[in-house]
């Protein structure tokens, strides 16, 4: 019963270690700022069109593409001018939170879902192979006397 009561602690420490610190790290120390991407990508048409752009171009390059990170400098790391902007700081901090939590999550916990919305958009799933051959005659009813 002792290692029982353990368990959860453990596995909760495991977790932090795991998959929420080093999330943390990845998301402050390039301020993935999940609000600021969202408002940015909102507000500004020209940098989501280039966004678009890039990213339509590095997908026809093929996994062969170099990561285009002039693309991201307006939604990811640090400029002097925002990071001494103190009001922004309570957005920050929550969009800080959202993308420690979408990041710890992991991939196979996306895989799923992003799996099933395009099954939905590929309009399901596809039916079953009819026979090539035409059935044999239809059995005929027994004539009544």
């Amino acid at each position: 019963m002792p290692r029982c009561a353990a368990y959860p602690s453990k596995m909760v420490s495991q977790e932090i270690g795991v998959r929420i610190l080093p999330a943390a790290v990845l998301t402050v120390s390039t301020n993935a700022d999940t609000v600021h991407v969202a408002r940015t990508l909102w507000t500004h048409g020209t940098d989501r069109a280039l966004m678009v752009e890039r990213a339509k171009t590095a997908q026809a390059a093929g996994s062969a593409a170099k990561p285009d990170s002039d693309a991201l400098k307006s939604v990811l790391g640090w400029s002097a001018e925002e990071s001494r902007e103190k009001t922004l700081w309570p957005s920050r901090i929550l969009g800080w939170i959202l993308s420690i939590v979408a990041i710890s999550l992991g991939a196979p916990f996306w895989f799923e879902p992003l799996s099933k919305l395009m099954n939905l958009r590929n309009a399901g799933e596809k039916p079953d192979k009819t026979p090539s051959t035409p059935p044999s005659q239809p059995a005929q009813a027994p004539a009544k006397s």
